[in-house]
């Protein structure tokens, strides 16, 4: 199933995936653990392997240990050498104190008597809090003539006892002994854990509670009159809650937008600040060179002379620069729009978590009203514009060249 399930995520060619294989044995025999395997570093591609699949592979096994919550489980082969083991030295990485770090040295059966393995053991030659556990895998062989498990752990456990320099740790070895040892440690996590996991789920109750009472009683069964009232109720509420973020009342409230202008503060902004800014700062003679005002001139004048300005060639003019405030000024209408909606998200009323669909339906309404009052309000904007086009006031008071200048 493994080798199946292999092929058909990373492909034949020793590809490497980070989606896991999930795979469940249920026994009687089997105490509930759940364990991850992760794969060894590789230093050099193979197949269709990256050029970086070591890297990759670090940084695959890294994100799995470096949770808090996981145990570790450092396999080194007992007849290499502790320094080399890359399980320990990337343990270390997440886990320098070893407090949840614990060893397994595997092959203990094929190191010869130089080998100090019960110094290994008992953590002379490298400490970790959980200490290290000597276990005996079944060979390739073994598992090609199917020899069973119960076997191989009684074999093991012989293996063990009948040592020479292992039997003193006998009782500290072998799959038996890991298996429990993780299932001991898997109940202390849990215990320790459960205080706040319980505090947790107190909370949860009493948040999702007092959600639960804000939508109020069930309308099922009640009479249309009542569920009407109900309905016009949330209308009214909303409105007032539009009304109250408009005002700015309701941003200030709730803490949405900390630090930000909102409603009729933001709108009022727009006009006397962003609106009237870029009004002010319009330079009248932006995009007007010397050489248009010329041109402008000579096509008013024709073939005579001109002592002054033609009116003509002004009202020409006068009527391009007009022109450039119509941008700035439906730009502000939009501005506007944009700040009605962030209202409108503001006004959300609780009872409408619970009625979803009537929620989508109000704001849908009252978007489409926006956006109707919209293109209205920018035609406003450019008829104002064209009646400004249509005459130009040379008497106003303002004007240099008016009656009062003279």
């Amino acid at each position: 199933e493994i080798a199946r399930e292999t092929d058909r995520v990373c492909g034949q060619l020793q590809g490497v995936s980070a989606e896991p294989i999930v795979l469940q044995i249920s026994s009687p025999r089997v105490i509930d653990l759940t364990l991850i395997d992760l794969p060894g570093i590789a230093r050099v591609p193979v197949g269709d392997q990256p050029l970086d699949i070591e890297q990759r592979l670090r940084r695959l096994v890294l994100d799995h240990i470096a949770t808090p919550r996981c145990f570790i489980l450092a396999v080194v082969a007992g007849n290499a050498d502790l320094a080399t083991a890359d399980a320990l030295a990337m343990a270390r990485e997440v886990d320098p104190h070893g407090e949840r770090t614990m060893g397994v040295v595997t092959k203990l059966d094929l190191v010869d008597s130089s080998f100090d393995a019960l110094g290994v053991l008992e953590g002379r030659l490298y400490s970790l809090r959980q200490g290290f556990v000597g276990v005996v895998c079944r060979s390739f062989q073994d598992v090609k003539l199917g020899k069973d498990i119960k076997d191989h752990l009684d074999a093991e456990d012989q293996f063990f006892h009948s040592h020479r320099t292992l039997r003193s740790a006998a009782s500290r070895c072998g799959i038996g002994h890991l298996s429990k040892r993780l299932n001991k440690l898997l109940m202390d996590k849990i215990r320790d854990a459960l205080p706040d996991l319980k505090a947790q789920v107190q909370n949860l109750i009493h948040e999702h509670e007092a959600e639960l009472r804000s939508y109020g009683e069930s309308v099922t069964g009640r009479p249309l009159s009542e569920q009407g009232a109900l309905l016009l109720s949330l209308f009214t509420k909303f409105a007032g809650q539009f009304g109250d973020a408009i005002e700015g009342k309701l941003a200030t409230q709730r803490g949405d937008v900390p630090g930000q202008l909102v409603g009729r503060a933001r709108i009022d902004f727009i006009f006397r600040d962003v609106f009237a800014r870029t009004v002010r700062d319009f330079d009248t003679f932006t995009g007007l060179s010397d050489d248009e005002v010329r041109v402008a001139i000579r096509n008013a004048t024709g073939p005579r002379a001109s002592l002054f300005v033609p009116e003509a060639a002004f009202e020409l003019l006068a009527r391009k620069q007009i022109t450039k405030l119509a941008s700035p000024s439906l730009q502000c209408a939009d501005l506007v729009f944009d700040e009605l909606q962030r209202v409108l998200l503001l006004s959300e009323v609780p009872e409408f978590r619970r009625f979803a669909g009537l929620r989508e339906q109000v704001f849908g309404v009252v978007r489409d009203i926006l956006k109707r009052c919209l293109e209205p309000t920018k035609q406003m904007i450019r008829d104002l514009v064209d009646i400004e086009l249509a005459y130009i006031n040379t008497s106003h008071p303002s004007f240099i060249g008016s009656a009062g200048a003279l």
